[in-house]
């Protein structure tokens, strides 16, 4: 083989090698990442009768690793960090704070119209700019007055039904939202309901009486820490204590009847005192299921007297009945157990 022929061959071998080096510079590949394997060295024979045989085959060049440098245009930018979970919205209550001015979101709220008899209807009204609207009733003398509250549209009308056991008034409120659901205004209006009845007393509350009044003939004892009053339209007879302590009063159906004894004769009383007698002294004997209210009515200080009693009820929140004597107002408060001199409404 000729020195020509040997040239060509390592030029051959070498060529791939210059290419892939000059490859990795363009590539931005340092040079301190790529090892050169040196060229071998061919050792020939020359002969006229055998072809010259290599005495070693060269190893290719190992492929360079990316420096992560070059290589960093390729990887993905770091995660930003997460949004925090949004906060879940909290379902806007009528008693949140804080309240916008009369006026802000709410335009209108009325009533139509603005005065019924028990049992009628009438229609509410309303006109707003909030982003959400409650409607509720307001129920006076509750523990919880707002009842019945319900979503309605931004603006709009609902027609009201009521019945005959419907007294004073009826009253609504209207709550509107906008943005922050604490924010909200709001607003009352009210239906005035006739009286079905009238009062029968000189002085009566400014509510309506749950009846009609009971007008008939009244007798009354008092003792030393009370008295006793008995109805004989419904046959029932009052007591009322005066020391202060609950229950303050109790009511039970007249136990006495013709033909039973009228009092005890093994009873006598001290000089100036009485014996209670018929149902009076049945009561304070306590032959009932209320016991015995010797000790706490002490004796009777007068024989009874009898008049013209009237027994009455409110419709107020409290359970309230009016009950006169000769010349004062009993206020029982069945709600309470306790009862009072009615004076009249307050100014």
């Amino acid at each position: 083989m000729t020195n020509e022929h040997m040239l060509r061959r390592v030029i051959t071998i070498l060529l791939p090698i210059i290419m892939f080096v000059q490859a990795g510079c363009l590539l931005g590949y340092p040079a301190a990442q790529l090892t050169a394997t040196p060229s071998p060295t061919i050792t020939t024979t020359v002969s006229p009768t055998s072809s010259p045989t290599a005495n070693s085959t060269p190893s290719p060049s190992p492929m360079p690793s990316p420096s992560p440098t070059a290589a960093r245009g390729f990887y993905p930018r770091p995660p930003r960090h997460s949004a925090s979970a949004a906060k879940p919205t909290e379902t806007p209550t009528p008693t949140q704070n804080p309240t916008l001015a009369p006026g802000t979101l709410i335009k209108e709220f009325v009533t139509t119209p603005t005065e019924i008899d028990p049992g009628e209807d009438f229609t509410l009204n309303w006109k707003t700019v909030g982003t959400r609207v409650v409607l509720c009733q307001l129920i006076e003398g509750k523990d919880n007055p707002i009842v019945g509250c319900n979503d309605v549209p931004i603006s709009g009308s609902q027609q009201v039904h009521t019945n005959h056991q419907t007294y004073n008034k009826v009253a609504y409120v209207l709550y509107a939202y906008y943005g922050d659901p604490e924010a909200h205004e709001a607003a009352l209006t009210t239906v005035k309901v006739h009286c079905r009845y009238t009062w029968m007393l000189d002085y009566p509350p400014l509510t309506c009486p749950l009846d009609s009044a009971l007008l008939t003939e009244g007798a009354v004892q008092y003792f030393e820490h009370g008295m006793m009053i008995w109805l004989r339209g419904s046959r029932t007879i009052y007591v009322l204590f005066k020391d202060g302590s609950n229950p303050g009063f109790y009511s039970i159906a007249d136990p006495w009847y013709a033909g039973l004894p009228e009092s005890d004769p093994a009873i006598s009383p001290p000089l100036g005192a009485y014996q209670p007698t018929r149902g009076f002294g049945k009561v304070w004997r306590g032959e009932t299921s209320i016991g015995d209210l010797r000790a706490r009515l002490g004796w009777a200080v007068a024989p009874e007297s009898f008049y013209s009693a009237i027994f009455q009820c409110d419709t107020a929140g409290e359970e309230v009945c009016y009950l006169t004597g000769p010349d004062w107002i009993a206020a029982l408060n069945w709600s309470k157990g306790i009862w009072s001199v009615w004076l009249g409404p307050p100014n």
